[in-house]
C-alpha cells in the first residue's frame, strides 16, 4: 500500500499496489473510490504509513457528523480520552456497555473513520473493532480514535 497526501493537504489517499485503486480515506462518503485521473491532478505526495494515519486520526476526531438510520439521528460525540489503561475520563463505560451471554465479550457501539462498530474493550486501551451487521473482526485501534454515539431522537447513547 502507498499513502499520499494532496498538495493543498486536504486529501488523503491511499492506494493499493496490487490493484491500483486510489481511496480517498479523509471522507465520510460510502463510495471513497476516485479515479486514476483525479488521483493525479490532486499533485499527491507520498507519505508514510505512520503520518498517513495520526492525519487521519487528527480529521476524525474533529469532524462533526450526523446520520440518519432506519428513521432514527445519530451524532458522533467527542472523542474518549483515556487517563489510564482503565479508565476513560469523559464517558461512564458502564453506561455504555452492552454484554453478550454473560462473557468476557463486552463491548460498546463506538464511531471510528466514519463508520459505527462494536468495540471489545477488554485489552483498553486498544479495543478490537467488530463489524455490526457481520459480527467479524475489522481491526485494532486506542480508545482515544473512537467515540460514543449519540441517538438525537432518544438523547440515549449507544
Amino acid at each position: 500500500m502507498k499513502y499520499y497526501i494532496s498538495e493543498d493537504n486536504t486529501k488523503l489517499i491511499l492506494c493499493y499496489d496490487i490493484k491500483n485503486v486510489y481511496y480517498l480515506k479523509n471522507t465520510i462518503a460510502a463510495n471513497n473510490i476516485i479515479s486514476e485521473d483525479e488521483f493525479n491532478s490532486y499533485n499527491c505526495t507520498k507519505i508514510n504509513k505512520t503520518k498517513f494515519n495520526e492525519l487521519i486520526n487528527i480529521y476524525f476526531r474533529d469532524i462533526k457528523h450526523e446520520w440518519i438510520y432506519n428513521n432514527n439521528r445519530y451524532r458522533k460525540l467527542e472523542n474518549f480520552k483515556s487517563a489510564n489503561y482503565n479508565c476513560c475520563v469523559n464517558y461512564d463505560f458502564n453506561k455504555l456497555l452492552h454484554d453478550k451471554d454473560d462473557s468476557v465479550f463486552r463491548y460498546i457501539i463506538v464511531y471510528n473513520h466514519g463508520r459505527a462498530y462494536k468495540a471489545n474493550i477488554y485489552y483498553l486501551p486498544k479495543v478490537q473493532l467488530i463489524d455490526i451487521g457481520a459480527d467479524k473482526y475489522i481491526k485494532w485501534t486506542d480508545i482515544k480514535h473512537c467515540s460514543p454515539i449519540l441517538n438525537v431522537d432518544t438523547n440515549e447513547m449507544m
